[in-house]
């Protein structure tokens, strides 16, 4: 057994959602393709077929607003440099690779636009 099929039993013995470990495989996978892109010596890891054998299918995704407590907390917790970020992220809904790609010379004062994926669209600045 490799170490990929171990940690995939260890995350769902520990009760951790398919959906979650596909994400965390996503992270690995893209990981192995920037180590490889840059030269360096690389495992051979196949993704897709470690899904195929463990089953892995993202759950129907359930859709959880913060609640005010949630987000106060969260908001009171955040240093000063991140502080506007993530209240562009709450406000917008937008991803953070969304709104981190955002280009400043694209907008003015008085700008109003979209941030648009393959999936959703939402007002962003």
């Amino acid at each position: 057994m490799g170490d990929i099929q171990r940690l995939v039993l260890a995350r769902r013995k520990e009760g951790v959602s398919d959906a979650t470990i596909l994400s965390e495989l996503v992270t690995l996978s893209q990981t192995i393709k920037l180590i490889k892109r840059l030269g360096y010596a690389h495992p051979d890891i196949y993704i897709a077929q470690i899904k195929g054998e463990n089953k892995l299918r993202p759950s129907k995704q359930r859709l959880r607003w913060l609640t005010k407590e949630e987000e106060t907390r969260l908001l009171s917790n955040l240093s000063e440099d991140t502080y506007d970020f993530v209240v562009l992220l709450l406000s917008t809904g937008a991803r953070y690779g969304e709104v981190a790609k955002l280009e400043w010379s694209r907008s003015t004062s008085k700008s109003v636009g979209s941030i648009c994926t393959a999936a959703r669209s939402r007002t962003s600045w």
